[in-house]
């Protein structure tokens, strides 16, 4: 995605995921072996304090790690780009850019010469209507260059500037069930995020309100009969719950009507640095559906064992680092 903006010829093996919030930045290394699972070479995850500045904090991580000549893949943030699904005009491979820059320009909220545009093809036998459709990502010129200048900045090898959606992809890929179709949940603080993908192919993306910080339950304290305080369940966490199993049961039957794929029975579930109560039973009894835990122990070769934390903190950056970089 964005992919093309540079190309610098790399120098070290694999491929660099970086995810910059306004809480912290993530690193995470990764080769791809000629057989068997990729390897993660490094994760690390650095909190970013008060009066500290992304690119500042990055360089010192990359120098310390030993990691300035590896090729990055970095990702723009919610907010900073709009996914949308498109039919595909007809026009030569060269042109499709050009062309859905045009017939989106009545949609943004910005002067189309200032839109910065990428596209990926749907498989078109999967579709119900039978047509050619594409997803097409645009980004204001603005916040692409500021993430490239964040990372030039930091000394980082930049190469690849992608979205969260498909670093999710590359990580549902990992997975064996999503050779039948595999929803994915992961949370960053403010928001969700739900992908629905079959053999290496996003189909559907659903960015969600309820972040982390919405399902940690936090107790209420409530007055009791005889004045003592008492702790009752967070109002507002059953609420979250119930909207994030309503959002993914409304992308499930999406799925189903738009597309001619068997319906996705599997979700797995990542990106998370508490346990959320009831969720996974949640979606599991009123949606039926399978949850598997991500655990990127299983998924690829660690030296070191990630703890549950840092598998959550790094979950978008391990994404992004498992692009191929011929897509």
């Amino acid at each position: 995605m964005l992919s093309n903006l540079f190309h610098r010829k790399p120098r070290n093996p694999g491929m660099l995921g970086i995810s910059i919030s306004a809480d912290g930045i993530a690193l995470a290394h990764v080769r791809r072996e000629a057989q068997g699972l990729p390897r993660l070479l490094k994760a690390d995850y650095q909190p970013l304090g008060p009066g500290e500045h992304a690119s500042d904090v990055l360089q010192m991580r990359l120098r310390q790690l030993d990691l300035e000549d590896v090729p990055v893949a970095t990702t723009l943030s919610p907010g900073e780009f709009t996914l949308q699904m498109v039919p595909a005009p007809e026009v030569p491979p060269e042109e499709m850019r050009q062309a859905v820059r045009w017939r989106l320009k009545d949609t943004l909220t910005y002067d189309v010469d200032e839109a910065v545009v990428d596209v990926f093809e749907l498989p078109r036998e999967a579709l119900r209507s039978g047509a050619a459709m594409l997803y097409a990502v645009v980004a204001p010129r603005w916040a692409v260059q500021a993430r490239i200048d964040l990372l030039e900045d930091a000394g980082a090898n930049l190469q690849y500037i992608d979205i969260p959606e498909m670093a999710q992809r590359n990580i549902a890929a990992l997975l064996a069930e999503d050779a039948q179709g595999l929803a994915t949940l992961s949370f960053s603080h403010d928001t969700g995020l739900l992908t629905l993908t079959r053999e290496h192919n996003l189909y559907l993306a659903r960015e969600l309100e309820q972040g982390e910080q919405i399902l940690i339950p936090v107790p209420e304290v409530l007055e009791g009969s005889t004045g003592m305080a008492l702790e009752g369940p967070a109002p507002d966490l059953q609420r979250a719950v119930d909207s994030i199993v309503l959002e993914v049961q409304r992308s499930l039957d999406y799925f189903e009507s738009h597309f001619t794929l068997p319906p996705i029975t599997r979700l797995a579930v990542g990106g998370r640095i508490r346990e959320m109560p009831g969720l996974a039973d949640a979606l599991s009894t009123q949606l039926g559906l399978q949850i598997i835990e991500i655990d990127f122990n299983q998924l690829l070769v660690t030296d070191t064992p990630l703890d549950a934390a840092l598998q959550a903190r790094c979950h978008l950056a391990i994404g992004l680092a498992l692009r191929d970089e011929g897509a």
